[in-house]
């Protein structure tokens, strides 16, 4: 029989508990992401923390039961990555097409590049010498947004 697990949303946060008090299943899949609330016996989560929990908990045999809250907030983070992910490539489009005004163009993987960048907080660009991580890198900025660079490697 597969160990159940139950997940609520509540105020931005996402709470995990399991019905075995044996089980290292949740704990484990919460490693340093959650917050251990002893005295209601559940596991606390920011929202984007718990999202990595879940996808640690997807890779396990468990029965997992989601409250509506949960399932509407997961339905809306995978609509705005799908749409996230659109408008990355819809943004590479626009610099290439930008670029060519001035006979200047993108390669292909340039493109995958900035849209790569571009739906990231954080992210390590590693290409070889000579092949446009600065073009990537600027393509990626957002057109209405600041950015601070941060080349101290503190993250």
């Amino acid at each position: 029989m597969k160990e159940v697990v139950y997940i609520a949303f509540k105020n931005d946060n996402f709470y995990f508990q399991s019905r075995n008090p044996v089980s290292s299943v949740v704990p484990n899949a919460c490693a340093a992401h959650c917050i251990w609330d002893q005295t209601r016996g559940y596991f606390i989560a920011p929202k984007h923390q718990g999202l990595d929990v879940m996808a640690r908990l997807a890779t396990m045999p468990l029965d997992v039961r989601m409250d509506e809250p949960s399932k509407a907030f997961l339905a809306e983070h995978a609509a705005w990555k799908k749409r996230s992910k659109k408008d990355a490539i819809e943004h590479a489009e626009a610099i290439d097409a930008l670029l060519k005004k001035r006979d200047k163009y993108l390669y292909p993987f340039q493109k995958e590049g900035i849209a790569y960048l571009s739906t990231r907080r954080k992210a390590l660009l590693a290409d070889q010498m000579g092949l446009g991580k600065s073009v990537q890198a600027l393509g990626a900025i957002p057109t209405n947004g600041r950015v601070a660079p941060n080349c101290s490697g503190n993250g």
